[in-house]
């Protein structure tokens, strides 16, 4: 996490959850998000910026919120990993509360931001809910399903869809190849699609090189396309960029 091992990230955050002042908070959050952007990739849309401002930098927060967060993650990736499959949040909230150290953790946290009377009346599990965010394969869930009165919802998800209808196999260019430009352009020739791939270190380079792709047309046969970022994905560390010729596909 940022927060705890970029200094200037976490300079950053630490003004914001000390000031009161609403310009000064606009003027800081502003460099945040640049930050973030140049650091990590991140992008900060309306719905993400509200929930790290109501969840992450909130008056009372610090890094013993920034710390435990890491903890529950690091736990919860563990335990898919070891599994082989997915846990959703309310499940690992109740795995949470059932194991010592976590659970202890979240008390810890709770003392400390609340008075001792109402620790009692919020457990570890409604609070590593409201802590943490749901993980996309469970918010994928959500996004095709439908009220029906008459019979009850069943479990969907888009991507189980995008792999079964759209199987063409699409080229990976990798940014740190000194020859992404020409394999990029034959790539659009070919199939009219192809994924920019790199590291998250390389955000700030993958930025400029989307902004010059989408700003450069490509020739195809006669025509002149300008390609468009369809998608982008961040995977174990890397970001990859989905970018398609509409007029060629």
């Amino acid at each position: 996490m940022l927060a705890l091992s970029d200094a200037e990230v976490a300079d950053h955050m630490a003004r914001l959850r000390g000031t009161n002042s609403h310009s000064e908070r606009a003027t800081l959050w502003q460099a945040l998000s640049h930050k973030l952007t140049q650091r990590g990739g991140i992008d900060l849309g309306h719905a993400l910026s509200v929930s790290l401002n109501n969840r992450l930098l909130r008056s009372g927060s610090g890094q013993h919120l920034d710390q435990l967060l890491l903890d529950l993650q690091t736990r919860w990736d563990t335990l898919e990993k070891g599994f082989g499959l997915s846990i959703g949040l309310r499940e690992f909230a109740y795995i949470c509360s059932k194991d010592s150290n976590l659970s202890a953790s979240v008390r810890t946290f709770l003392s400390a931001t609340l008075p001792a009377a109402a620790i009692g009346h919020v457990t570890v599990l409604a609070a590593v809910t409201s802590l943490l965010w749901p993980r996309a394969d469970e918010v994928r869930q959500r996004a095709l399903q439908s009220y029906n009165p008459y019979r009850q919802g069943r479990s969907t998800d888009p991507a189980v869809v995008r792999h079964l209808l759209l199987r063409r196999s699409i080229a990976t260019i990798e940014l740190n190849d000194p020859e992404w430009r020409a394999q990029l352009g034959a790539a659009f020739e070919a199939q009219g699609a192809c994924r920019l791939a790199a590291s998250a270190s390389e955000s700030a380079a993958l930025r400029q090189a989307v902004i010059r792709s989408v700003a450069t047309p490509v020739d195809v046969g006669v025509l002149q396309f300008f390609p468009v970022v369809e998608r982008v994905e961040r995977a174990e560390s890397r970001i990859l960029v989905s970018l398609t010729l509409r007029e060629q596909v």
